[in-house]
């Protein structure tokens, strides 16, 4: 019998989600706050492409704001641990795929873990200032959470998700330091990192320092980078309207890394070519990538 009066404490449609499909594994690491629903169109696309897709909660998501506050940085790499375990006898090769922090978590994975390759999207690269360093210093340890900037809550769910976006509506101020933490970690791993890699940023993001870009490839040991500008995209580019021409160039990557293999296609609504192109796109075989 079913106890109809248990209290689920993930947020409704916020749970985790796994697409069985062919060998190829996608790991799908959502941002900083959000929830897994947040790939979600992305999961469904690479789905359709064949491909096994595993939608991510990291640590300390998805529930309520204070379980960030016992959340440390490499709670979010064991998280990815979890991934590739799940997919172990499902895939044989796996596809880091990460957006804002979850890019930086997906590099950082990616230094130190068996990844066929790493997609980092609207990834920061951050640079601490003298008064920076000194906030992080004086919000250490506060645990309450403290409401977003210009997030609404919802309207039954409260902090616990914002009206518009799958994701917090407020955050603890303690837990920034683990940004910064999680930082270091992706500079040390960026050397490390051997597998393909895939950078994209929007010339138009204004949540991410603008030269993120650059400073994560020029730091990548890899030599197979390729790095993709985008025109009149927002930070969350997994959702913007203009999404399915760069779910698109994802797939190709993929599967230009992907050993040959015959490809089952999962039926799906076609999609609309695109009338203007909003991207540039670099592959960068050098030491440093160029970008348009």
């Amino acid at each position: 019998m079913i106890n109809t009066g248990v209290i689920i404490l993930i947020v409704p449609n916020a749970e985790p989600f796994l697409l069985p499909g062919d060998k190829t594994g996608c790991i799908l690491i959502h941002g900083f706050t959000a929830m897994p629903e947040e790939m979600r169109y992305l999961g469904e696309f690479l789905h359709g492409q064949g491909h096994t897709v595993l939608g991510l909660r990291l640590a300390g998501h998805a529930t309520h704001p204070r379980d960030l506050a016992r959340t440390t940085w490499t709670d979010w790499l064991v998280s990815v641990e979890e991934g590739f375990a799940l997919l172990k006898h499902m895939a044989d090769r796996v596809f880091l795929i990460g957006l804002s922090m979850g890019g930086m978590v997906s590099l950082t994975a990616a230094g130190r873990y068996p990844a066929a390759g790493a997609i980092a999207m609207s990834t920061p690269y951050l640079r601490l200032t003298k008064e920076q360093i000194a906030e992080v210093k004086e919000n250490a340890g506060k645990r309450t959470p403290v409401p977003k900037q210009g997030g609404q809550p919802h309207p039954k769910l409260g902090l616990r998700r914002e009206a518009e976006y799958p994701a917090y509506a407020a955050a603890p101020p303690g837990i920034y330091a683990e940004i910064y933490h999680l930082q270091d970690a992706l500079e040390s791993a960026l050397p490390a990192i051997q597998c393909p890699v895939f950078i994209i940023q929007s010339r138009h993001d204004t949540s991410i320092p603008s030269d993120s870009l650059e400073q994560i490839g020029a730091r990548l040991a890899t030599l197979d980078r390729q790095t993709l500008w985008l025109d009149h995209f927002e930070h969350a580019i997994v959702r913007d309207p203009k999404r399915e021409s760069l779910f698109l160039l994802i797939g190709s990557f993929i599967r230009d890394h992907t050993p040959s293999v015959t490809f089952v296609q999962i039926e799906r609504e076609p999609l609309k070519s695109a009338k203007k192109s909003n991207f540039s796109k670099t592959v960068a075989p050098a030491e440093k990538p160029s970008c348009v």
